[in-house]
């Protein structure tokens, strides 16, 4: 059903079959190319992506990590034209803090997605509930 809906469906990847998976863009580099400013959720990764495109390549199965050469590209084309703060070891990790905002009550949500420091937060008024580092799949 997804060719209907326009979707890309994870059954059909390459190297990779993910059947109970479909997205709206065929890879991720035609994605980061529409949303440049989420390449943080990919560049904690690189190194991941091109060890597996050589063990491919090494083993004759380079036809197996088309996406992934195409990922690896488009991020090499970023670190080239623009500097990215999800680059290096300088990330901090501390938990966000935010200045108390005498409107929120207990009732209201706040979602607080913090790119330099590469979180997402989901505070009930001035409460902090739960934060996650990005990159990281949950």
């Amino acid at each position: 059903m997804t060719p209907y809906y326009q979707l890309i469906w994870g059954g059909n990847f390459v190297g990779f079959v993910d059947p109970p998976h479909f997205q709206l863009y065929k890879n991720a580099a035609v994605f980061l190319r529409d949303f440049p400013m989420l390449r943080f959720e990919f560049e904690p990764f690189y190194e991941n992506y091109l060890r597996r495109v050589r063990q491919k390549i090494e083993n004759n199965r380079e036809n197996e990590v088309e996406d992934t050469k195409a990922l690896l590209m488009i991020l090499n084309e970023f670190r080239q034209r623009m500097p990215c703060a999800c680059q290096g070891d300088s990330l901090k990790t501390s938990l966000p803090q935010l200045a108390k905002v005498p409107s929120l009550t207990s009732e209201d949500v706040l979602i607080f997605g913090d790119l330099r420091n590469q979180r997402l937060s989901f505070w009930r008024g001035n409460e902090l509930l739960i934060s996650y580092r990005l990159g990281i799949w949950q």
